[in-house]
């Protein structure tokens, strides 16, 4: 399989930068290690205004003595774009999420595979050639139980006003995975007195290692099946077209421009 590292930047950088583009006051973060890390995932671009922000600018000084229909149009567009943006961020935050997750179970699963091959070559020359029922045993850990959970975004405390009741139509890969399985590391032994039977143990602990990618896949399975209900329920919410009154007058001549749209 390829490597996940060398895709991990192309896949998933652009979805976090897009979300802290759309509500850059959101610092995208997880825990490593039980710490909270301080790096931002949506590094620079994380650093500007929120659409909420630009919206009031240009609502409350650019068009403050600003009326007419087409006014009146363009004033409630900004407005949804500010309900979008936080729909928005959340769908790009989950999607970054499930790549990320998916990634991070194939890197397990790498490096669980050559745990298991290092730790049955152990085994298997710890056996004792001259005694076939003196049986040998060795831990191992299985790491890619947890692989969802190493991954999942730190939700913030607070959103912007006007975003935080929409964010919610679109739910965080937490909330959406029951606060996201936070299992722990699975320890397996890899056993035997013969050679047979520690090429079974180690057979049985493969089959175990699929077992737990298979039910990491299938959450992640679930996930996206959820964020898809979400965007057909609010996909009007998602996507803003801009109003027929204001886009009709794109082209419209001066004369024209007067009798709907006023500065006074």
């Amino acid at each position: 399989m390829p490597d996940p590292d060398s895709v991990n930047a192309s896949l998933t950088g652009p979805l976090y930068r897009t979300a802290g583009t759309l509500i850059p006051s959101l610092m995208l973060t997880r825990k490593a290690g039980g710490q909270l890390s301080t790096d931002s995932l949506a590094g620079a671009d994380s650093a500007g205004e929120t659409i909420g922000q630009l919206v009031g600018h240009i609502t409350n000084i650019h068009m403050k003595y600003w009326t007419g229909d087409a006014a009146n149009a363009f004033s409630g567009y900004c407005g949804a774009l500010t309900d979008a943006a936080g729909m928005q961020h959340q769908l790009a935050t989950d999607l970054a999420e499930v790549m990320d997750a998916h990634l991070e179970i194939r890197r397990r699963q790498l490096t669980d595979i050559w745990i298991i091959g290092e730790t049955t070559i152990k085994v298997l020359d710890s056996l004792d050639h001259w005694c076939t029922n003196r049986k040998k045993s060795t831990q191992t850990v299985l790491t890619v139980v947890g692989a969802i959970a190493a991954v999942v975004v730190v939700a913030p405390e607070t959103l912007p006003v006007g975003s935080a009741v929409d964010a919610e139509a679109i739910q965080s890969l937490g909330a959406i995975l029951g606060t996201a399985p936070d299992k722990k590391d699975e320890t397996l032994s890899i056993s035997g007195a013969t050679v047979q039977a520690v090429i079974q143990s180690m057979t049985d602990t493969l089959h175990k290692l699929y077992e737990y990618v298979d039910q990491q896949e299938q959450l992640l399975a679930q996930a996206l099946g959820a964020l898809r209900n979400a965007i057909d329920t609010y996909r009007q919410m998602l996507l803003v077209p801009p109003p027929s009154e204001f886009t009709a007058l794109a082209e419209a001549d001066i004369g024209t421009t007067r009798r709907v749209f006023y500065d006074r």
